[in-house]
């Protein structure tokens, strides 16, 4: 069913659907696309608040059910990506600088610290992280 939704582009449609799949069993990967079809559905703040649920939750989970390091970095950058697309482009580098330990993808963060500190007017900080890139 959410594959055709997506075809459709019924994005309300798909996200009531991974809801109630994450409902019937809350699995990492039901967590993640349904947060994925908030973000599609413009759900912004639904999305960034499945993804710190699923973040909460994977602290109490046993080691074997956690997400493996590069997991968790995609995510973590997924989640300002989100705060940065609804236009929150401060909480999303606060989450990068915050979480930077976490982020393996050195390449993608200081791409888009880049961007946002432009953005921003930062330009000094812009620079800093470009020069990671050189």
């Amino acid at each position: 069913m959410g594959l055709l939704q997506i075809q459709l582009r019924d994005y309300s449609g798909y996200q009531e659907t991974r809801r109630q799949m994450l409902v019937a069993k809350a699995l990492p990967q039901h967590w993640l696309t349904y947060a994925m079809a908030c973000y599609m559905n413009k759900d912004y703040e639904q999305a960034i608040s499945v993804i710190d649920t699923f973040l909460k939750c994977q602290e109490q989970a046993r080691d074997k059910d956690k997400l493996k390091s590069f997991e968790l970095s995609e995510l973590i950058l997924f989640k300002s990506h989100a705060y940065e697309t609804k236009g929150d482009i401060k909480g999303a580098v606060k989450i990068m600088i915050d979480e930077r330990k976490k982020i393996r993808d050195r390449l993608a963060m200081n791409q888009s610290l880049a961007r946002m500190y432009m953005i921003l007017g930062e330009k000094e900080k812009a620079v800093e992280a470009v020069q990671f890139l050189i």
